[in-house]
């Protein structure tokens, strides 16, 4: 990645083991457009580079077809991902990259914006391109990326394929196919060292293919009566077993790990979808879910709500302890609920940082590397690193990067930015130097 940096006017220096570029995506578009939903709001990309304490940032915004219009217009009648502000149809989402980005990916060497939708946007710095190593899939891509794995789906008349696919020299290599009638909405997914993991929730369609002349979002329907069905593909063989759960509505797992012949998935579980702006009286927990074969699935629900979970990315798929999250305030609008931040211990304890009047986003965690004299006297553990993010101060209207101790949960450093955000934002990624 090549980025045009402009220093932050820093009065003390970074954690100087910070050595690479935080790359964090924000939805932002501005005057009476202000009142899109989030997953439609055009995207806007910090870049905040570490070397040897000091730290240089960078704002830019996300290329798309709907960009282009709004330079253009200074208003925006795209099509979303969950209204229908335009007068084109889900056919050009195929097509277009007309919203908001969802996740920054790395791919080998190369580093993209992927949304739900493709194309995939790649990142060079100043100059982004429009980047399509990987064949489109038909309409629904999921964002996420783990361990070479993802899946999509191939919708058709009659049914529709889930198609869990590991990526290989830039192409899709498919695992498994699942075939569905009444597809669901999956946000996110969880690879541990054996299985990929689907949690098909009861916010599905009610018929195989989505109406195309309506925003994406408007052809999904909750059945809370159902229940949610999880799918665990052999990462080998593709064969797959199947469970069924309590009804519930997610975005985010945690983490998911094998334990003595169970699968553990931590997954962060509302009691209905908080998908439009307006809806009111959700709840949010951090539940695990334990798969045992032939015994009914075990839920166990945290006492914390909370959203955007991290972890420590070193301890992915395996048995773990520290999950990093936003503390949750659901009664605010979505973009500003990131009211602080905790460290929950799955043994039992818990920590949190939080200033007044400031909302928080996503953070990242960095390990802690230390240098070649200091290893052989300490030892790493799990949370022994930083995090960092981005937090506002809706008072003052003011934006801050943070890095946090992440085993004590302390501000280390703190530093204004020229930019105002004013959303917790959606994902980042830190990519070490």
């Amino acid at each position: 990645m090549f980025f045009l940096f402009l220093s932050l006017e820093a009065k003390t220096l970074a954690p100087k083991d910070i050595n690479g570029t935080f790359v964090k995506l924000v939805p932002e578009i501005k005057g009476k457009d202000q009142n899109l939903h989030p997953f439609d709001k055009l995207g806007v990309v910090y870049a905040f580079k570490f070397s040897k304490g000091e730290v240089q940032y960078e704002r830019f915004p996300v290329p798309s077809s709907a960009y282009e219009q709004y330079k253009k217009s200074g208003k925006a009648e795209h099509d979303g991902f969950y209204q229908k502000t335009g007068n084109t149809h889900l056919f050009n989402q195929m097509l277009n990259a007309h919203s908001f980005k969802a996740k920054v990916q790395d791919i080998k060497k190369d580093v993209f914006v992927t949304t739900e939708t493709p194309p995939q946007i790649f990142l060079t710095g100043k100059a982004l391109e429009w980047k399509d190593e990987l064949p489109k899939s038909r309409i629904y891509e999921n964002a996420f990326i783990k361990d070479s794995y993802s899946y999509m789906m191939h919708f058709g008349l009659f049914s529709t394929d889930y198609v869990v696919y590991k990526i290989q020299d830039c192409c899709r290599i498919p695992i498994c196919r699942i075939t569905t009638h009444t597809p669901a909405y999956m946000h996110s997914f969880a690879v541990t060292e054996n299985y990929f993991i689907l949690l098909e929730i009861p916010f599905r369609l009610s018929r195989p293919f989505p109406n195309l002349f309506s925003a994406f979002m408007k052809s999904f329907e909750f059945y809370p009566e159902e229940k949610t069905r999880v799918l665990c593909i052999d990462k080998k063989t593709g064969e797959v077993k199947e469970f069924f759960t309590k009804s519930f509505f997610y975005y985010h797992i945690a983490n998911a790990f094998e334990d003595n012949g169970s699968i553990n998935i931590d997954v962060v579980g509302y009691d209905k979808p908080l998908v439009s702006l307006e809806e009111k009286n959700v709840n949010n927990r951090l539940m695990r879910i334990v798969l045992k074969q032939d015994a009914e699935p075990v839920v166990v629900e945290h006492e914390r709500a909370c959203e955007f979970p991290v972890i420590n990315p070193e301890i992915a798929g395996k048995n773990y302890r520290f999950i990093y999250a936003l503390r949750t305030d659901l009664s605010k609008k979505f973009e500003q609920m990131g009211v602080g931040l905790l460290k929950i211990d799955l043994n039992g304890d818990m920590k949190s940082f939080s200033k007044k009047d400031c909302i928080f986003g996503e953070p990242a965690f960095i390990r802690r590397h230390y240098e070649r004299s200091e290893e052989s006297c300490k030892a790493s553990t799990e949370d022994d690193g930083w995090l960092i993010g981005i937090m506002s101060n809706t008072a003052e209207r003011k934006s801050y990067l943070y890095v946090l101790n992440a085993q004590t949960m302390e501000l280390v450093y703190s530093q204004p930015m020229r930019d105002y955000v004013a959303s917790i934002g959606f994902h980042g990624r830190f990519f070490s130097s």
